[in-house]
């Protein structure tokens, strides 16, 4: 359940983010979960 934000907007920022993002680096992919501290406070997701 989403306590903050919207998925719609979560998934947006994903797919705008991958294409730019190293894969390889688990730091860059962390960066990108739902409850990173480096997300828009807007669609960041309570721990």
């Amino acid at each position: 359940m989403w306590v903050k934000g919207h998925p719609f907007a979560y998934l947006q920022h994903l797919f705008e983010r991958l294409p730019n993002t190293d894969l390889d680096s688990p730091d860059a992919l962390d960066a990108l979960l739902p409850w990173s501290a480096s997300l828009p406070e807007a669609i960041r997701k309570a721990r």
